[in-house]
């Protein structure tokens, strides 16, 4: 399976010396690497003033440690946490 992960435009050299790491992601779950099906650049806001970079990863489809989102979130999170998430996406 093709996905694609975004990060800051400085950090692809580090990346390519030391692997994917969990980033400080405000949003549960935390310690986690994202990534994104569609490759689409993210609407993600510019709060450290820098440019993001796409890059592209091939992982199997049946690999155990990729969960989709959307399934983390109704099987972690309280129900009234769910309806904020999807207020905040509309």
């Amino acid at each position: 399976m093709r996905l694609y992960h975004f990060t800051d435009a400085r950090l692809p050299r580090t990346i390519l010396r030391q692997g994917l790491k969990p980033g400080s992601e405000p949003m549960p779950p935390k310690h986690v690497v994202w990534f994104d099906r569609r490759g689409v650049t993210p609407n993600i806001p510019r709060r450290l003033g820098h440019n993001l970079c796409r890059l592209t990863v091939v992982i199997p489809d049946r690999d155990r440690c990729l969960v989709k989102y959307n399934d983390w979130l109704r099987r972690n999170m309280q129900p009234s946490a769910l309806r904020f998430a999807d207020r905040r996406r509309k």
